[in-house]
């Protein structure tokens, strides 16, 4: 089970860039509200979403009882400038994040990846969830994003 788990997690990147291919970049730059994101500022925020779940699985892989932070996507989003950002760029990030991480957790033990981590509101979770998390994100956004 968790084998599969990671090896969803490390295809992640091609099933994203799978999604968005031919797309033109009117499709991508599109927003179907104004509050709402374009694919390119999704792809960007998918990548920064990556940065902190790679960083949280790490903490809870490396660290006895770590407190994971979250984050304010949408302040990340207006006051990064998501739109002004390079979306290949952030791919190549995104599979490079992946791939590195798939191999850190090719690697971990079964009783590694259950210690616990909580959150600021003291949420308890193990790392399989953390990484069965990100692969349910992933498969998530390719299906909003192919469908």
């Amino acid at each position: 089970m968790v084998k599969r788990l990671i090896e969803d997690y490390a295809n992640g990147s091609e099933k994203l860039r799978r999604s968005i291919h031919g797309l033109t970049t009117e499709e991508m730059s599109f927003k179907p509200g104004p509050e709402k994101w374009s694919i390119h500022e999704i792809i960007v925020h998918i990548c920064d979403a990556e940065i902190v779940g790679v960083q949280r699985m790490k903490k809870v892989l490396a660290e006895d009882r770590p407190l994971l932070t979250g984050y304010d996507q949408d302040a990340w989003a207006r006051s990064l400038g998501y739109s002004q950002q390079n979306a290949e760029r952030a791919l190549q990030l995104f599979q490079l994040l992946r791939e590195e991480m798939a191999s850190v957790l090719q690697r971990v033990k079964d009783e590694e990846g259950g210690e616990k981590a909580f959150t600021p509101k003291r949420v308890r979770f193990r790392c399989c969830s953390c990484w069965s998390a990100m692969s349910t994100m992933s498969m998530t956004i390719w299906h909003k994003l192919s469908g």
